[in-house]
């Protein structure tokens, strides 16, 4: 899944593309926002497999990449409670100010960036309560898309780091500052 389109890709075992196909995705974009359906990924991902399975119906692994440092509110059955913030959306730039003077934050590693997870968690806490009070997990785009391939939740070292984790690990005093 790119910023513009989503794409299925079948590789033989030397790396060489056997198969491919896209669909482009729409993004929404409104001031400081940039949004996307992540139910239009699921949708347009499934056609794009299908596509490549008429060409090439021998797979033997799935792997899943995306854009980092977005977000998709669900619920417990992985419905999605609003459209996917992007990466590039800019809506949680007073949050990552105020993150920003936290002393737990200022013990980390990171800048406070609008584009990382907490502030935009942050955000969605202050203008969407509702959304907040309702949301099972924050995915970003892989860990949706794994979800709904499997039915399960889970997220990948790298996602991770857009929550500020360190060693693999929630930054729990910050976490506890901010709320």
């Amino acid at each position: 899944l790119g910023l513009k389109s989503i794409r299925a890709i079948v590789f033989d075992s030397n790396g060489k593309a056997k198969a491919s196909a896209f669909k482009p995705v729409n993004t929404f974009l409104s001031r400081d926002f940039v949004e996307q359906q992540a139910d239009e990924w699921w949708e347009k991902g499934l056609q794009c497999i299908k596509q490549v399975l008429k060409k090439d119906s021998k797979i033997d692994f799935v792997t899943v990449t995306s854009s980092s440092a977005c977000l998709i509110p669900v619920r417990q059955d992985g419905t999605c409670l609003s459209k996917a913030i992007m990466v590039s959306d800019k809506r949680a730039l007073k949050e990552s100010m105020q993150i920003s003077q936290l002393d737990s934050f200022k013990k980390m590693p990171f800048k406070a960036l609008p584009y990382y997870s907490v502030p935009k968690i942050l955000w969605i806490k202050n203008n969407w309560p509702k959304v907040y009070a309702e949301t099972h997990k924050f995915l970003s785009p892989n860990d949706f898309l794994f979800f709904k391939l499997t039915g399960q939740f889970c997220i990948d070292e790298l996602n991770a780091t857009k929550y500020y984790t360190l060693d693999n690990s929630y930054p729990k005093e910050l976490l506890k500052t901010s709320w």
